[in-house]
């Protein structure tokens, strides 16, 4: 791929604006001939558009003069699909005149009964929501001491018998203490069998 194969990848990064010069960013361009910013980047890739090469901080961007495009081939399946851009279309329309402000439909006095019923509900919720949840805190509080109390009230845990050493049992305990003793005792390294 050559360098004017991959130029028209990053043809154009700006928002479609035109110049006070005539020209147009490839978006406003595409906007403006009712087809894809594709279509016009084959068209400038094809020389069926004159461009100008710019270049910006960010790079190398094509503005079209008003006059290729107003001289442009329409596409050649022989219908133009519409070609929305809501960006676009947003950053190049003018903005609306302002009409007249609308008509006043009521009165100050019709909405302050309204108005007021309004606030002293946001009152009255507010009060109930501060009283509910003092009682979520309280309850809290008293779960946590709760817990504390059973715990306290759990009897403590088993502990594991001992053995008695003048017990009936003591003899058999202290043969089954000598029988571990007796083994003879070997060297650490010797617990892996060489050839065994």
């Amino acid at each position: 791929m050559s360098a004017d194969d991959q130029a028209p990848a990053a043809i154009d990064a700006q928002p479609p604006t035109t110049d006070d010069d005539g020209t147009l960013s490839v978006a406003a361009a595409a906007l403006h001939r009712g087809v894809s910013e594709s279509t016009i980047r084959r068209w400038i890739k094809q020389g069926r558009l004159q461009v100008e090469r710019v270049q910006t901080l960010q790079g190398f961007v094509y503005r079209i003069p008003r006059t290729s495009l107003d001289g442009g081939q329409p596409p050649t399946n022989g219908r133009r699909a519409p070609y929305h851009n809501a960006q676009a279309a947003v950053e190049t329309s003018p903005p609306a005149a302002p009409s007249s402000p609308p008509p006043v439909t009521s009165t100050p006095s019709d909405t302050a009964g309204p108005l007021q019923d309004a606030l002293a509900l946001i009152e009255r919720l507010h009060g109930e929501n501060s009283q509910l949840s003092g009682q979520v805190g309280f309850l809290q509080a008293k779960l946590q001491d709760a817990e504390e109390q059973i715990k306290l009230l759990q009897p403590p845990p088993p502990e594991p018998p001992e053995i008695a050493a003048d017990g009936p049992d003591s003899g058999e305990g202290a043969e089954a203490e000598q029988d571990t003793t007796e083994e003879p005792q070997r060297r650490w390294w010797r617990l892996w069998r060489w050839g065994r």
